[in-house]
């Protein structure tokens, strides 16, 4: 349930009207002063609905987060159109992998603020934006949509599948993996809920389905689904990456308390980088 109705008391007052001419004048950013903490997430909904643009919100913490987005789905027309951006479970150089609910609202609310949605509210932490992320071009460029009618190689869609860093498993049951056998691909991307089979009649797609991970069988018939990357570090960066942090250690300085034989300030150790890139393949309209 929400109470959208409500936010017409706020939008249709003078200093509200005001408020959206100096945005739309382009007079910079004004500082609004005077709204309760309570109020902040009702000003923020009426905003969104009248400027039809994305919002990022940032906030103190986590915990006010959480509980702004669920306070902003109340308010908003379409609960889909708000989505948290949360931390990473991972501290930095921590060698894990996050959770598949993590995953899947952090790559929701990236492709949202990508693809420049205009009716979409991301709601963060402060902690949130000093963490790098996967740029915004790069991002929406590997995305692409798929849907029943349309012609696709099939062998470069698993190409494209595989250097976005999607795992070929014999069974798929978990978010970012894939498989292929004849002319069925099934794939988990990680921002549905559940994985998607697609059928294949020659190089057209005959259907898509969404499909139970644990029994395997197909369920229900979608439209069209959009791929996304499987995680935030594409896999064709990791050469150029590994060539990079080569390329700093190697310039470190030489411990001055034990100095090795070979080590003075006359010599450098230069790394020799080794680019690969591999083009994204194009898939057929």
């Amino acid at each position: 349930m929400t109470i959208h109705g409500l936010l017409a008391l706020l939008t249709q007052r003078p200093e509200f009207r005001r408020l959206l001419q100096r945005l739309h004048d382009g007079e910079g950013l004004p500082a609004l002063t005077g709204i309760t903490e309570a109020a902040r997430p009702f000003a923020i909904a009426a905003l969104a609905t009248a400027i039809q643009q994305p919002l990022l919100i940032v906030v103190a913490d986590e915990t006010q987060a959480r509980q702004m987005t669920e306070t902003l789905k109340i308010l908003a027309q379409h609960t889909h159109t708000v989505l948290f951006l949360p931390d990473r479970d991972a501290l930095p150089y921590e060698r894990l992998m996050s959770d598949a609910t993590t995953t899947q609202q952090r790559m929701n609310a990236l492709i949202c603020l990508a693809t420049r949605k205009h009716d979409a509210i991301v709601v963060c932490s402060a902690r949130v934006l000093t963490q790098p992320v996967i740029p915004a071009q790069e991002l929406s460029s590997a995305l692409y949509d798929l849907r029943p009618g349309q012609e696709v190689d099939l062998t470069l869609m698993l190409e494209h599948l595989y250097n976005l860093g999607y795992e070929p498993v014999a069974e798929v049951e978990e978010p970012g993996q894939f498989s292929h056998r004849g002319g069925i691909v099934d794939l988990f991307p990680p921002t549905l809920p559940r994985p998607i089979r697609i059928e294949f009649f020659g190089d057209e797609i005959e259907s898509l389905r969404t499909f139970d991970q644990e029994t395997q069988r197909s369920l229900n018939p979608i439209a069209s689904c959009t791929i996304s990357p499987a995680r935030e570090a594409l896999p064709l960066r990791g050469p150029e990456a590994a060539s990079t942090c080569l390329t700093c250690i190697l310039h470190l300085p030489c411990s001055t308390t034990s100095p090795p034989a070979d080590c003075s300030s006359s010599t450098t150790l230069k790394a020799s980088r080794t680019t690969s890139q591999t083009s994204m393949p194009r898939l057929r309209k």
